[in-house]
Parts: structure tokens; C-alpha cells; sequence
């Protein structure tokens, strides 16, 4: 039987060593590349790790339920929630209408450590307008220690203060919310939790300063392959 020319020996040895050589590109480039980053919860997978959701009173359970499953979603561990926690009666910074994050945040930290089973994040949620006392700002999104955050949503919307349930019924309007309720707890996440610095990269969730909603909503949602890890951030409520 008469092999066409293709299949002819000298043909298959060079199309051997073409294909052989072919492999042995693809594996030494492969051997170049940087080793896949794991962000966030992909470096905990498989770990009793765990994110506990202290709301203060007024936060409504729709939006909670939809906070909790996009972080779950996003740090690939349980993300839990307390039942709402009453403000201490001295939160309130003189008649300026704003609590003390101070106060608020230890608080919530003695709620968290009494539900605590392993080594879990705290994140304190609420609608109060906050601010660190006699500090000349206007306000506060967020505050972040290690081991747990203070986040507010009062002005995280463009209608009106805090996450409020006639606000949340509207979907476009829920979903900017949470998206930049997400983006604090994520940066707080981050800073006491995973160890990542502040970044200038503002595609990092880690990215600094945050000082308004253009700012808030211009800066990605999760953390970039660049993070720095910082060991030494610290302080607590």
C-alpha cells in the first residue's frame, strides 16, 4: 500500500520534532509565569473562618440577607449575623446628631467576642451618622482595627440617610448601596483581617483616600494581585 508523502518517515520525524519542540515552549513559558495570587478568602479556603454581622437597631433584615450573601459569595467563608445590637444611650456626640465610633465599636466587640467560636472578623453595621470626637472631620464611612470595623451606611446613599427600607424595596437603589456597603467592609476586611495595605491602585478595594461617594464608587470591589501585606496594623476600640 502506497502512504502519501506526508506520512513518510523523514515527514514524521520532523513533524515529531516540531510538535516536541512546540511542548517544550509552552512548558518553559508556563515555568515564567508568576504564581497565581490567592486574594481574600482564596487563601482561607478549607480554614473555620468566619465574618460576624453586629447591626445596630434600624437596619432592615432584606438588606442584611443581601449583604450576607454577596460577602459570603465573595470571600468563600460563613459570613454570620448577630441579632440587632441597641446603641449604648452615650454614643452621641453632643448635639451634632453623630455617635462615637469609639463607643460603638467597643460595644460591638464585646457582642462579637460573645459569639465567637474561632478566629472570625467583626464587622459592626449601622445607619448612625459616625465620627471620631473632637476630630475636625465632617464624618466617617468607616473605621477599621484589627479585628473588627465600624461601618455606617447613612451616607452611603444619594436620597437619604442609611439603608432604610423604603430605599431598598427599589433594586437599582439597593443595590448601590450594598455594592458600597461592600466596598467599606471589604477594605476593613482587608486591612484587619488579611494583612493588605492601603494602595494607591485604585482598582484595589484597598485603595486610600476614600472621602466621597465619587470616590467610593471609582474604586474596585475586590483586591488586586499587587497588595502589599502589612503585619504591624493594629489598635482595637
Amino acid at each position: 500500500m502506497n502512504f502519501p508523502k506526508l506520512f513518510s518517515s523523514p515527514n514524521l520525524a520532523r513533524i515529531a520534532v516540531r510538535l516536541l519542540l512546540a511542548i517544550l515552549t509552552i512548558l518553559v513559558i508556563r515555568a515564567c509565569l508568576p504564581e497565581r495570587t490567592a486574594l481574600g478568602g482564596d487563601a482561607l479556603v478549607g480554614t473555620n473562618r468566619h465574618l460576624i454581622i453586629v447591626p445596630t437597631d434600624g437596619l432592615p433584615s432584606l438588606f442584611l440577607d443581601a449583604l450576607r450573601a454577596r460577602l459570603a459569595e465573595q470571600h468563600k467563608f460563613e459570613v454570620l449575623t448577630t441579632v440587632q445590637m441597641a446603641l449604648p444611650t452615650d454614643t452621641e456626640i453632643g448635639s451634632t446628631g453623630q455617635h462615637d465610633i469609639e463607643k460603638i465599636g467597643r460595644a460591638g466587640w464585646d457582642v462579637c467576642r460573645s459569639n465567637s467560636t474561632s478566629d472570625e472578623y467583626c464587622v459592626v453595621l449601622t445607619n448612625r451618622d459616625i465620627n471620631v470626637k473632637n476630630s475636625g472631620l465632617r464624618y466617617l464611612f468607616s473605621e477599621h482595627r484589627k479585628g473588627i470595623s465600624v461601618v455606617s451606611t447613612a451616607r452611603l446613599s444619594d436620597a437619604n440617610f442609611g439603608a432604610r427600607l423604603n430605599l431598598i424595596s427599589t433594586p437599582i437603589i439597593a443595590e448601590r448601596i450594598i455594592s458600597r456597603t461592600t466596598k467599606l467592609i471589604n477594605k476593613g476586611v482587608g486591612l484587619g483581617y488579611y494583612g493588605y495595605a492601603l494602595s494607591t491602585n485604585r482598582n484595589s478595594v484597598m485603595f486610600a483616600p476614600v472621602m466621597s461617594l465619587s470616590d467610593l464608587d471609582s474604586v474596585g470591589d475586590w483586591y488586586q494581585a499587587d497588595e502589599v501585606r502589612r503585619d504591624n496594623f493594629g489598635g482595637s476600640f
